[in-house]
């Protein structure tokens, strides 16, 4: 299968010659030939240009991802599900992917898969972005949250409008004592939580501001890459093949 293009003035006509041999029909063949298009082959030029440390970056979105489902399970598990939980578990999961993404993209260089993974990693810029908003804005009111409830704001309800006689009063103001113990335990144990609550959100909004950066420098690296021109492939080819041949010297004439 082959695409001839042709121009004129204000026009421009792309004829697809179809393989009749094939058993594939027309729109897979067009995609087929696409994949074989230089735009999507390995580039040797951007393979020289593009360096290891983007290989490095590449690692540090999937360590991110893997801390962003191993909190985001930790959410799951022993705190509320539905408010950070499953949204660390998507976040983990899309940067994982990406991660991968740019690895390939890294290892096979092509101008459209390199393009692609840009295209990706501005959205996980996004993304980072907003967890980062969403997390500082947890940070702001987890220090208010308190799920223990004191028996004291209770304290007018232990008794009835009658007066209790003696022995229910014992009674009441012995289950009094015994829901305010819980509650020094339960202000105890949250405020222990909370703290560890507190620091999670500090150590997610770290790893989301390293997303960002590691995102930022990925963009940045790549689009370089692509806009470099295409004359400095010059200076990457192999050498033996831009020697000028040497000019053969002429032998002395004979007499």
């Amino acid at each position: 299968m082959s695409l001839t293009i042709s121009r004129a003035e204000g026009v421009t006509v792309y004829t697809v010659h179809s393989n009749h041999k094939s058993k594939w029909p027309i729109f897979c063949q067009i995609l087929g030939t696409l994949c074989y298009s230089p735009v999507c082959s390995v580039s040797q030029r951007l393979k020289h240009q593009l360096s290891c440390a983007l290989t490095v970056l590449a690692t540090i979105q999937i360590m991110v991802g893997i801390m962003n489902l191993g909190i985001g399970s930790l959410f799951l598990a022993f705190f509320y599900p539905g408010y950070l939980g499953s949204d660390l578990l998507w976040l983990g999961g899309v940067v994982i992917a990406i991660g991968i993404l740019c690895i390939l993209s890294e290892k096979f260089p092509s101008p459209c898969l390199i393009a692609l993974t840009v295209l990706m990693n501005i959205m996980s810029a996004a993304l980072a972005i907003t967890f980062i908003v969403n997390y500082s804005m947890d940070l702001a009111i987890r220090p208010r949250w308190s799920i223990c409830e004191d028996p004291a704001a209770n304290e007018g309800y232990r008794y009835s409008w009658t007066t209790p006689s003696p022995t229910k009063k014992a009674m009441l103001d012995e289950i009094f004592e015994k829901k305010l113990e819980d509650y020094r335990v339960c202000k105890e144990n949250w405020l222990i939580i909370r703290n560890l609550y507190i620091c999670l959100d500090i150590l997610m909004i770290v790893l989301a501001v390293l997303h960002l950066c590691v995102t930022i420098s990925w963009c940045v690296l790549n689009i370089k890459a692509l806009c470099k021109k295409q004359a400095d492939a010059q200076d990457i080819e192999d050498p033996e093949l831009c020697k000028h041949l040497m000019e053969e010297e002429n032998p002395d004439p004979v007499c």
